[in-house]
């Protein structure tokens, strides 16, 4: 979002404190940045979108944007009688200045009037949101954050997917140990500019293949309290390069473990993609271990004295030597 800029004629006045209270100029804003400015009362809160990807940059049909509503439809309905497709008919038809609950094929047609970016433009900044968290890891033509924060006049972070990170690393990789240390390497370094990471905890992610009983210290590829042992690693990474088709991404439960602590190794935030059934039972790891989802503060961590990355409380530093009084 653009920042305020002070006005010109303050700059050249000589004593901008002798003017009247009412004569000071303001902030200035750009044209079309949200929130409009507010001649009174409090500040606007910031609205966060704390999961979300881009947007898709072309136009769709009526059966294409019916396809991507989610749920299913009742018998002799479409998704556009479903809770969701209410609500699109409802709010989004009047933000480009139609009639709520107008037909699904007037809206799309207006869509297409408008084009694919000033609809989307209107539409997000009807939103108020001021800040996207973005998931870049959704596969299909979608916009990047940038892109995303451009368009919604908003703060747009990365969040980056942890499945598609190991996929590159093991694409430009030749050995397995060119790929356990390529892999550190670039998730240690995807945190110097990534808000947070994301790893699946549902169907084609983490729990494909596990079975039950993830969380138990003796459930086989359980996550458990501890990463995995490096002999475990090394298998595993071994076995998978051997096996895998290019473009592949890991499925290994001891991969994905290794590349969740990781994750928790940087102190970032970490969000869990879990299916409409609800939260698997790695969700239940980390609640145990609340610190890896979540970036917590400098003042609540030297308060507590925990280590940002494990919870652990560090090691209690050595007490100065006293000297021996005289007295």
């Amino acid at each position: 979002m653009a920042g305020a800029q002070p006005h010109a004629g303050a700059e050249r006045d000589p004593d901008p404190c002798a003017l009247a209270p009412a004569a000071v100029p303001g902030p200035r804003r750009e044209a079309g940045e949200w929130p409009p400015p507010s001649p009174a009362g409090p500040a606007r809160p910031r609205l966060v979108d704390a999961y979300c990807h881009g947007v898709l940059s072309g136009d769709l049909g009526l059966g294409a944007f019916e396809a991507r509503l989610p749920g299913t439809a009742a018998p002799r309905t479409t998704l556009f009688d479903s809770p969701t497709g209410f609500a699109v008919r409802r709010w989004c038809p009047p933000l480009l200045g139609l009639e709520p609950h107008c037909p699904p094929a007037r809206y799309l047609a207006r869509r297409r009037e408008l084009g694919a970016y000033e609809s989307a433009r209107l539409l997000l900044r009807g939103t108020g949101i001021t800040d996207y968290l973005v998931d870049t890891g959704e596969p299909g033509d979608l916009t990047p954050p940038r892109e995303l924060g451009a368009a919604g006049a908003a703060a747009a972070h990365e969040i980056v997917r942890l499945e598609p990170l190991a996929q590159q690393v093991a694409d430009t990789s030749g050995t397995v140990s060119g790929f356990l240390a390529n892999l550190a390497e670039a998730v240690h370094g995807t945190a110097l500019y990534a808000a947070g990471f994301c790893c699946g905890d549902g169907e084609g992610g983490i729990l494909d293949g596990l079975g039950g009983g993830l969380l138990g210290e003796g459930a086989g590829y359980g996550y458990g309290t501890r990463p995995p042992s490096p002999t475990e690693v090394r298998y595993e990474a071994a076995r998978w390069l051997a096996d895998r088709p290019v473009g592949g991404r890991p499925t290994s439960p001891v991969l994905l473990r290794h590349l969740l602590w990781h994750a928790v190794a940087t102190g970032l935030p970490l969000v869990l993609r879990h299916h409409p059934a609800g939260p698997g039972p790695l969700a239940g790891g980390c609640r145990s271990r609340k610190t890896t989802c979540r970036r917590p503060r400098s003042s609540s961590r030297a308060r507590s004295g925990r280590s940002p990355a494990f919870g652990r409380p560090p090691p209690p530093a050595p007490r100065p030597a006293r000297g021996r009084s005289r007295h």
